[in-house]
């Protein structure tokens, strides 16, 4: 992969190409960034600029064997370690080397994709938990204490290497102390998660969120999408690109109408209006024929809408416009920030149930009751 074909980021980019003509590189190097932000597309662009026999000023030259075998992830001197699950039964290891295959159809096309998609992947839907075990780190420790085969560098990218728990203390040794020219590119999403050991071995580079005009622009160029859909798309995605690829192929407008008509359910609920419970069935019943990818969009926008809301009430500036500003107007009339800041963690609950192939009905149901209760001032035990 290149630097050029990563959605924004140049200044990192730069900062990266840098330290490597100025061999300020670590051995070991720790990219740290939220979901969709690149940091895997940022290791296998770096990884390949280090291979490169030709390096251009800004990039890879894209053409040498080094770069073709890396745009193919095939190098024999480019190694991975992700989350992964058991093939079957008679799997003793329980190794990346495994899933090589799917790893590689998975990221040559998406690079962006999170860790629940990949397992899911694996899993065939079976909402199984990956993990990074200790047999997987002993194949590691094997395969760099072998020479290289083409290139100057050994390079082993781990990526969710807050998956390795504690079986990252296999590896401390190795990566305090590595073979020559070994490089290793920890791709991390949630520090707080990776053993500290690991953490004080690594050099930090912390990757922010995409820039919407970056996003904007390919959407429109590379994807296609309208100029007002692509602004919509990246105010709600929050510098998020693998968000922004998830909806593609929802209906922005749906997600405006549901989230008017959760609040709207959840209001009458709250102060026992007669066509509450109608309402409330009407929002179930459109919720669960979405699918799961749009029944995802319309919880992102909701968090988008209720943030923003906030942002307003508070009277700061806000990426509301047109008749989603009118309403979110007339809402802050009526919510308090206590309520808004409740029912916002109770979305991102419903997030993470459908994104675990929970009943989309019953999970829906739940989470107009709880905003309700909410709304009427009840004490609801909310948790992040």
């Amino acid at each position: 992969m290149q630097f050029a074909q990563i959605v924004g980021q140049e200044l990192l980019k730069q900062k990266l190409i840098q330290n490597v003509n100025e061999n300020r590189l670590a051995h070991a190097t720790m990219i740290l960034g939220a979901e969709g932000t690149g940091t895997l597309a940022l290791a296998l662009a770096l990884a390949q600029y280090l291979m490169c026999e030709d390096r251009q000023e800004n990039d890879s030259c894209g053409t040498c064997s080094q770069c073709v075998k890396n745009a193919k992830m095939i190098h024999p001197d480019l190694h991975f370690m992700y989350p992964n699950i058991k093939k079957d039964s008679s799997d003793k290891i329980q190794a990346s080397t495994t899933w090589i295959k799917e790893w590689r159809e998975t990221i040559l096309h998406n690079p962006y994709v999170n860790v629940t998609d990949w397992i899911n992947i694996l899993g065939k839907g079976d909402n199984k938990q990956g993990n990074i075990t200790k047999g997987d780190c002993h194949e590691t420790i094997k395969k760099l204490s072998l020479k290289t085969y083409e290139s100057k560098y050994k390079i082993q990218i781990i990526w969710m290497a807050e998956y390795l728990g504690l079986e990252g203390n296999t590896l401390l040794k190795l990566i305090e102390e590595p073979p020559a020219d070994t490089i290793f590119l920890l791709v991390v999403e949630n520090i707080e998660q990776v053993i500290n050991t690991i953490i004080s071995r690594t050099q930090i580079i912390k990757v922010p969120q995409i820039e919407d005009i970056d996003m904007k622009n390919i959407l429109v160029t590379k994807y296609e999408v309208s100029e007002e859909s692509a602004k919509k798309i990246c105010r709600i995605s929050d510098g998020s690109f693998y968000t922004a690829l998830k909806m593609l192929d929802g209906d922005e407008n749906i997600n405006d109408e549901l989230v008017m008509l959760f609040l709207k359910c959840s209001f009458r609920k709250a102060f026992k209006q007669a066509d509450a419970a109608k309402l409330m069935e009407e929002m179930v019943t459109q919720f669960a024929t979405l699918g799961r990818e749009k029944q995802k969009n319309f919880c992102k926008y909701a968090l988008f809408y209720l943030r923003e809301c906030m942002l307003l009430r508070q009277g700061m500036n806000t990426k509301l416009e047109g008749a989603e500003l009118d309403y979110a107007k007339k809402t802050i009339a009526y919510i308090n920030e206590d309520q808004f800041e409740k029912i916002h963690l109770i979305i991102n609950k419903l997030h993470y149930h459908i994104e675990r192939n929970a009943a989309p009905k019953s999970q829906m149901m739940s989470t107009l009751l709880q905003a309700s209760r909410i709304l009427a001032g009840e004490h609801v035990l909310v948790t992040s």
